[in-house]
């Protein structure tokens, strides 16, 4: 939108003003050059010394990195001087010296406050430095700051170089989403100007990225894509490397023929174990993984994941020995050696541990949680204590990603720079406001004339339009907060409520698998139809908010019974569950049956978790047009907390969207949750 009032007040006394302002600019160019011929005067004979000194100096970049230090203060020539400290910024960062290499890319820092490339190198380097030493927002924030300031001179390739480092760090911390927006707004670039090993840096991460979110055809079409890059550019090392991303994800797939044939495609490529031990072990480790899984009996699965396991400990490859121990572990467990699966799982918690390596700590604490049947339970509470340390760090560092990208510290810094400059440039133009608005009431103010009116007119209504879509967008913005809030109530009470009762009752079924009985077997088979039953619905929550996780095929109280069957199977909780026939069901709508289900299974979960109880009773009643719903226990009770868990606050969210109550009394002899919902059609629509 044009800024029609001053288009205006400046049209009539057009030529007063410009005159007036060249007057302004003339002096000001004046007293500049002035300025500047002295400096340059200066700088000519610093300049001066400093030929002298540098016509001295034969071969400058084979001077010892000592000799370069004493040579940054005695050399004045600015492209010498600037390349000179970036030069040891760079070797000490190389080298690990952290002291020196901060305190030489300050230098370099300082040198790019007047230029944006030199402090956008600066920032690069220091972004490398926090992520060689795993501080991942501090790394961001510096990839951020480079990238801006290559962005700010015209420079889209190396602006879309730190937006890909940027993409990598958010998939660092599962910001999937995040990451691939950046990833495919740097790979336009990269095609653009035919840089193809980053294009294959960007489609090599559009595939992880895509099967991290469960789309494996995606990820299967991105990586295809990364091997056509490196097929093109004949790197055989890059080829391995992508073929292996696409065998882990036929592996996701429970394709393991296809991830066979991937691993075995890659470990072909020409002198693969000589150039690039590291990329052979973890081929063969997959490999070997992936035949166990189509075969368990195959005779050479073990022997290869054992010598992957040599090789990775002989390059001392850490996190590659930890995958390798769990595959192992695994393998153990099905030869019925159970000792030794224990002591491979204990082996890889500790080294797990001894390098912060978070995720497969996890692993090996769940697969230790089902395997070491006395210690089950310690093991578990470790692994849901750690996974929700990790979860929650997880959400910090994405949200200080966001905070970086809309308020960083570069922005204040300039915002105090241009207040300065904006109260200089604020005085002359206030100078010429006064003057232009004297001879424009000199000259028109008696003869305003119908452009102004009908102007202005159109002015007001633009401004309305404006409000009206300033107030759509606040209206937008709400609703969007909204749905957050309910994919998050979802998410938690129902998926994590049914993943929870049925790992638990896999964790009680583990020790007897391993009398392969028939009945035994059912039951397991059972449990893994469930699983994929919830990876079905994680994929409905995900893919298509709109879809109902219920289907008009089951009736309410089906629903609840079968919850109810489900926990008692999985807890060995007694339940007794009771529905008054003359519930007026028709008059509820399936929103509100939806929010009913989850927070009875929400009551459900912290029962079991809990509570230490035995007997558990529902009950659905319907008093004076509200429907009741009365959960009781006979457990331990809880302690008030002023910080409530996620479940109680979903829990509360609910019901005040349902208009209803919920009363909580909890006594050392049980909990008793009573829940009032009105059964008016008007109560709530969503």
């Amino acid at each position: 939108m044009k800024p029609y009032p001053m288009t205006l007040l400046f049209k009539s006394f057009k030529r007063s003003v410009i005159y007036f302002i060249s007057l302004v600019l003339f002096a000001f160019i004046l007293f500049s050059c002035n300025k500047t011929s002295k400096k340059q005067l200066e700088a000519a004979r610093e300049n001066a010394q400093s030929e002298k000194i540098f016509d001295s100096i034969t071969g400058l970049p084979e001077l010892s990195y000592s000799q370069k230090e004493a040579l940054v203060n005695k050399i004045r020539i600015d492209s010498i001087h600037s390349n000179l400290i970036f030069d040891l910024s760079y070797h000490y960062y190389r080298n690990g010296d952290s002291l020196e290499f901060r305190y030489w890319n300050k230098k370099a820092q300082q040198l790019g406050l007047e230029d944006k490339k030199a402090s956008a190198e600066a920032q690069w380097d220091l972004g490398n430095f926090f992520y060689k030493n795993n501080i991942i927002d501090s790394s961001y924030y510096h990839y951020y700051r480079a990238y801006q300031q290559y962005d700010a001179i015209g420079d889209s390739y190396y602006s879309a170089r730190m937006l890909m480092n940027m993409a990598i760090l958010q998939e660092n911390v599962k910001d999937y989403i995040g990451s691939e927006a950046a990833t495919i707004e740097a790979i336009e670039v990269f095609e653009q100007l035919g840089k193809s090993k980053q294009q294959y840096i960007a489609y090599s991460n559009l595939g992880i990225v895509s099967n991290g979110l469960d789309q494996y055809d995606e990820a299967i079409r991105y990586h295809q894509k990364a091997i056509g890059v490196a097929q093109e550019i004949a790197d055989y090392d890059l080829q391995a490397i992508s073929l292996n991303n696409l065998g882990v994800v036929y592996e996701n797939k429970a394709k393991f023929d296809s991830a066979v044939y991937y691993y075995q495609q890659a470990l072909e490529k020409e002198q693969l174990k000589e150039k690039n031990l590291r990329v052979y072990a973890m081929l063969l480790d997959n490999l070997a993984y992936s035949e166990f899984k189509m075969d368990p009996e195959h005779p050479q699965a073990m022997a290869q994941s054992r010598e992957a396991l040599q090789i990775r400990t002989d390059i001392e490859h850490a996190s590659g020995q930890l995958i390798n121990k769990l595959h192992l572990a695994e393998m153990e467990q099905y030869k019925g050696r159970k000792d030794t699966a224990v002591k491979i799982l204990t082996e890889t918690r500790a080294l797990a541990e001894e390098t912060d390596n978070h995720d497969y700590l996890l692993r090996s604490l769940i697969q230790l949680s089902e395997l070491d049947s006395i210690n089950a339970s310690r093991y578990f509470n470790a692994y849901q204590q750690l996974n929700d340390s990790l979860l929650k760090e997880e959400r910090l560092v994405r949200n200080k990603f966001a905070r970086i990208r809309y308020e960083t510290d570069e922005y204040i810094e300039e915002n105090k720079l241009l207040s300065q400059q904006q109260l200089l440039l604020g005085s002359i133009f206030m100078v010429c406001m006064i003057i232009g608005f004297l001879l424009y009431y000199q000259k028109d103010l008696r003869s305003r004339n119908k452009e102004l009116v009908f102007q202005s007119e159109q002015q007001a209504a633009n401004e309305k339009i404006y409000g009206l879509i300033l107030n759509e967008q606040s209206k937008m913005e709400e609703a969007k907060i909204q749905e957050r809030h309910r994919i998050s109530g979802d998410l938690h009470d129902g998926v994590l409520g049914k993943l929870f009762a049925t790992r638990l009752s896999l964790s009680l079924l583990g020790h007897k698998l391993l009398s392969h009985t028939p009945e035994n077997q059912k039951v397991y088979d059972e449990y893994i139809a469930e699983i994929q039953t919830i990876e079905k619905e994680i994929r409905t929550i995900s893919h298509n908010l709109k879809n109902d996780v219920y289907s008009g095929q089951e009736t309410f109280i089906q629903l609840i019974q079968d919850l109810v069957q489900k926990t008692r199977k999985a807890s060995g909780l007694e339940i007794k569950f009771t529905a008054d026939p003359d519930i007026s069901w028709d008059l509820i709508t399936n929103n509100k049956l939806i929010h009913l289900y989850r927070i009875l299974q929400e009551a459900i979960q912290n029962t079991i978790r809990h509570s230490q109880a035995t007997q558990l009773s529902i009950g659905f009643t319907e008093e004076v047009s509200q429907l009741k719903l009365r959960i009781e226990d006979n457990g331990i009770g809880f302690k008030k907390h002023k910080k409530q868990g996620i479940g109680l606050k979903n829990m509360h969210q609910r019901i005040s969207q349902l208009k209803g109550e919920i009363a909580i009394q909890s006594s050392p002899s049980g909990v008793r949750i009573t829940i009032l919902i009105p059964i008016s059609k008007q109560t709530y629509e969503r």
